[in-house]
């Protein structure tokens, strides 16, 4: 079953990829065919009608036409398999994208479908339908993911630091540090803590920290400092998040210390990746393309999993179900035949020379 077209940022490879992933993953043994998407954004009127009929009269794919836009997403979605194996949710031939053998249910992905309804969500992609509410624990929860993933790919000790803390964990910003820092065998510094952290502190926006296995885990092997960011505004608002500086004092680490960010969004449009490194601060990028590399729904405790499967299905139920849509709503075909077609609105794709 198809998903109706994301709201925004349709004329992203990227997105309708993560579009067909979405379709696919909200129904049980969920699958798409080709053809159907093929039909799908001809119906649209999101592309260019000009250069489809070309492409069928010459036989071949002409940039801003909907099978142009067709074959970008498929080249997308033949990278993802590539890049994460058997680590991704499905399987992926020339007519049709299905679920992979052992991930036909939600309980057996619902870290990765998670991930996806986050993005789907904080990016608006159908509008305030699923939109996040404050009460909602997910942006906890996908803490939780990232650190099972961040410990898979790192092989080293990893503890998840982000308010609140589970049970058994001290109060007091100086104690977590110092229980934190025992993790690692290391030891936090009590008089730089007191000196600079600021009244009432819960994690100074920190919420993993992993040591990566270098063979062991010996003096001057690196330490990440993961700050996860879930919201529509992460690009602007984690850029200094955590501030290094200030854990150097905290802490009297035993190794080279990184900058790192987990977020459940993929990045792998040209440059995204370089740049988000770069304005965070030259960080650690742990996308979502990464976090699933370290297969996380194998990972996360049964509790966390019930968790997400009950949320999942209800952002999937709102999507899937016509009468909870707002009448009000616009399709992005809806709201594109309300104002006449730009010249260049279909030139967006960028088809690489092979």
């Amino acid at each position: 079953m198809l998903l109706r077209l994301p709201n925004n940022n349709w004329n992203q490879p990227e997105v309708l990829a993560s579009w067909l992933e979405l379709s696919a993953l909200s129904r049980d043994n969920g699958f798409i065919v080709r053809g159907a998407v093929a039909e799908s954004l001809r119906d649209s009127n999101l592309f260019d009608k000009t250069a489809e009929s070309g492409s069928q009269a010459n036989d071949n794919i002409v940039e801003g036409s909907a099978a142009s836009a067709l074959d970008d997403i498929w080249r997308v979605l033949e990278m993802r398999s590539q890049i994460l194996n058997g680590a991704w949710p499905f399987q992926l031939t020339p007519d049709r994208l299905g679920r992979s053998l052992g991930n036909e249910t939600l309980d057996s992905n619902a870290a990765y479908s998670a991930m996806l309804l986050i993005e789907a969500a904080s990016s608006k992609w159908f509008g305030d339908e699923i939109k996040i509410g404050h009460e909602e624990k997910i942006r906890i929860w996908f803490e939780h993911i990232a650190a099972a993933s961040i410990k898979q790919l790192v092989k080293g000790t990893t503890v998840r630091f982000g308010s609140p803390f589970p049970k058994g964990w001290p109060s007091g910003f100086p104690n977590r540090v110092e229980k934190m820092a025992s993790e690692f065998g290391i030891t936090h510094r009590a008089a730089e803590i007191d000196a600079y952290a600021s009244t009432n502190q819960q994690d100074d926006s920190l919420d993993i920290v992993s040591r990566w296995r270098l063979v062991d885990e010996e003096p001057s092997s690196p330490y990440l400092l993961v700050q996860c960011a879930t919201g529509a505004n992460w690009k602007a608002a984690k850029v200094a998040e955590p501030n290094m500086d200030l854990w150097r004092r905290y802490i009297s680490w035993n190794g080279p210390i990184y900058k790192a960010l987990a977020i459940p969004f993929a990045l792998r449009g040209p440059g995204e990746l370089k740049q988000i490194s770069i304005r965070h601060h030259d960080t650690i990028v742990f996308d979502r393309i990464r976090l699933a590399a370290g297969r996380p729904d194998q990972l996360i405790e049964a509790s966390l999993r019930r968790h997400l499967v009950r949320w999942c299905r209800e952002k999937f139920n709102l999507l899937t179900n016509p009468g909870k849509r707002s009448t009000s709503e616009e399709t992005p075909s809806e709201a594109i035949t309300k104002r006449p077609p730009h010249p260049r609105r279909t030139k967006v794709f960028r088809r690489s020379k092979t």
